[in-house]
This record gives C-alpha cells, sequence and structure tokens, in this order.
C-alpha cells in the first residue's frame, strides 16, 4: 500500500520530521508506511462510544510497558498510534499530544484519533470515569480508615487535643493530620 503525501509535506518529510528518517535507510517511505500498516489488524472491537466511527485498527507489533503501540528500531521508536495520525492528517504541533476517543491503547485508526493538550487527556480520562485515582481508605498507602478520620476531626474539634497528639495516635505526621483537619486529604469523608 503506497500512502501518498498528504498534509504537511511529502512522505520524506513527514518521516524526517517526526524523527524516524534512520530507518529510511532499510525503506523507502513508502515502503516504510507500508511495513507500519503490516502490523495493524482493521478487525478490532467496535468503538464503544460511537458505533458509527467503525471498529478499531489494532496495533499487533510490539507494545511499550505500558500497553500503548510501539514502532521504530530500539533506539529510535515512537508511540504507533502518533505515527497512524502523522500518516493520516501530519505533522503533530508542538504541545499537543494524540488522543483516543475510543480509550483502547493499541488502536492506530486515524477516525479514532484526536488531537489534545495533557490537560484536554485528563479531562477526557475524568469524563469517561477511567481516572485511576483510588482515594480514601481504598489506597494501598493508607494509614486511617474513614471512621479514624471523622474521629479525628471530632477530638480536635473539641479542643481537648493537639495536632501533636493526634498524629502519634494515629501513626501519621502533624502536618498529615492538619491537612485532615483542614480536608485538604481525606475531604471524602
Amino acid at each position: 500500500m503506497v500512502i501518498n503525501a498528504v498534509r504537511g509535506g511529502t512522505n520524506t518529510q513527514r518521516l524526517y520530521a517526526i524523527g524516524v528518517a534512520h530507518l529510511m535507510r532499510k525503506y523507502t517511505p513508502e515502503e516504510y508506511i507500508s511495513v507500519f500498516w503490516s502490523h495493524v489488524n482493521k478487525n478490532g472491537s467496535m468503538h464503544p462510544y460511537n458505533i458509527e466511527l467503525g471498529r478499531c485498527w489494532e496495533w499487533t507489533g510490539r507494545l511499550n510497558p505500558s500497553g500503548y503501540g510501539d514502532y521504530g528500531s530500539r533506539s529510535r521508536h515512537m508511540f504507533a498510534h502518533r505515527l497512524s495520525w502523522t500518516i493520516s492528517n501530519g505533522n503533530i504541533p508542538d504541545g499537543f499530544q494524540i488522543l483516543h476517543s475510543c480509550d483502547n491503547r493499541i488502536c492506530v485508526n486515524p477516525m479514532h484519533l484526536f488531537l489534545g493538550t495533557n490537560y484536554d487527556n485528563v479531562l477526557d480520562r475524568e469524563r469517561k470515569g477511567r481516572g485511576n485515582q483510588v482515594k480514601g481508605e481504598k489506597h494501598h498507602k493508607c494509614k486511617i480508615t474513614d471512621i479514624q478520620v471523622i474521629e479525628l476531626r471530632e477530638n480536635y474539634a473539641s479542643g481537648l487535643v493537639t495536632q501533636r497528639q493526634l498524629s502519634k495516635k494515629y501513626g501519621i505526621s502533624q502536618a498529615h493530620v492538619g491537612r485532615i483537619i483542614r480536608k485538604l486529604f481525606r475531604k471524602e469523608v
């Protein structure tokens, strides 16, 4: 499959711009792009939020430790979804990321990818309920339960104990006690 040049210059110019031109010693730009697409299964799962966008095109090549598609040599590589965006839409502007509308890390379908800032990425994650922010006593580093937090606040409000005394009682720092009292920490309780 030969991909014609799209916005942002010729395939050669685009590949140089994204830092993978060193791989073109082995391939022409068209061959490089063809090899990239040969690692894609276009019969992946359906888009979970908008079936009109069709199926995910799932990366079948190497994955990085975070589960994203990884393409290139050991020393010079990039995320597969970023390369897919670049092939299809041109260069990625500085300060922007490529986000997945389908939330499938291995998807490289250009119809499922969109430009956004880091802030947009965080908002998208939270809006879709994918935030991995475990809070309160469910957090693996939590030292006191929700009941203890309520008890700590009530004890301090009574004026009979100091923050230092509470820190010794609960095995947490005085600064942490102060943040719990002011509801900077454990505000959900």
